[in-house]
């Protein structure tokens, strides 16, 4: 058996094992998948990448978030940076909001970063993280660590894109709610 077919078995495995509805729940299951499928990357600084979905995750649950989106807040890069699809979460039993939510932060190849944020505002959840992500890359501590070129470049390209969110999030709000979204009643009942 080559390297390949044994990294895919063990992936096959991992997906198997998850059990997102289990009595762990999502947020144990996401923790594990993102666990391995962060495995070996390294952030901008050098350390363990996953420490950046661990810290999401921890400004979400800290914000009161519900297990869904702390699930969807260590998964938030899965999609974009790893080995893992979404059909992936979704077979692995992840609940379909979720997936929903990953698939709502993670950027598109070719996506402009306007399409990006509609995306991301159409799903509350997915604001949520997004938030938290935002706070967690401009965190002072951490942007602190890197060059004076980088810290700035990243410093305006988060700034732009939290503006981006907050104007898209405000469209979403004012947007006129269908009936069938509203609760009405139909056919006159």
């Amino acid at each position: 058996m080559d390297e390949e077919t044994s990294e895919r078995q063990q992936r096959d495995e991992l997906l198997k094992s998850l059990q997102p509805d289990g009595p762990d729940g999502p947020v144990d299951a996401a923790q594990r998948l993102a666990t391995a499928a962060h495995c070996g990357q390294v952030d901008k600084i050098g350390l363990p990448y996953i420490d950046h979905p661990m810290r999401v995750a921890d400004r979400v649950q800290q914000g009161g978030g519900a297990p869904h989106a702390v699930a969807a807040a260590w998964l938030h890069d899965v999609l974009e940076d790893t080995w893992v699809a979404a059909g992936q979460l979704r077979s692995a039993g992840f609940p379909r909001d979720v997936v929903a939510s990953v698939q709502a932060l993670s950027r598109r190849p070719g996506e402009t970063a306007e399409s990006y944020a509609a995306r991301i505002a159409a799903d509350p959840v997915a604001v949520v993280v997004k938030r938290a992500d935002l706070a967690e890359n401009t965190d002072p501590v951490r942007m602190a660590m890197l060059d004076e070129g980088t810290r700035a470049q990243l410093k305006a390209k988060y700034a732009e894109f939290s503006t981006l969110l907050d104007e898209a999030v405000a469209r979403q709000k004012a947007r006129p709610v269908p009936p069938n979204e509203s609760g009405a009643c139909f056919l006159g009942v």
